[in-house]
């Protein structure tokens, strides 16, 4: 029995080589489990929560955490919804755009002399 404690886990990771002789695989292994369980633990935990997103069905504890999520995740999914993506081409005037998949594509249309344009996901 070990009653260790901190809040760190570099304090952790360091506690676990050198009191307990765990190797840096051994650590990674624990938090992989860890990561897997805690998974598990929130798709059981998420099945009973009561707002659901309408756009990917993910549910949420409150209707404040929904909106939260539409705005950010769902917002060129509203109809007429505009967003601030605005060209950032110098002396275009078009801005207003919705998503940053229509920004790409009046970059590939209207500047292609400017370069290439793509959408690169986060």
């Amino acid at each position: 029995d070990c009653n260790y404690e901190t809040t760190r886990i570099g304090n952790l990771d360091r506690h676990l080589q050198t009191e307990h002789g765990f190797t840096a695989e051994a650590i990674d292994g624990l938090r992989k489990k860890r990561r897997e369980e805690k998974g598990a633990a929130r798709l059981k935990d998420e099945t009973n929560l009561p707002e659901v997103c309408p756009a990917c069905e993910k549910r949420f504890a409150s209707k404040e955490s929904l909106r939260k999520h539409v705005s950010r995740f769902h917002k060129e999914d509203k109809p007429g919804a505009a967003t601030n993506v605005r060209c950032p081409v110098e002396d275009c005037a078009v801005d207003g755009l919705r998503s940053r998949e229509e920004l790409a594509e009046h970059c590939r249309m209207d500047h292609s002399e400017a370069g290439e344009f793509e959408v690169i996901e986060r």
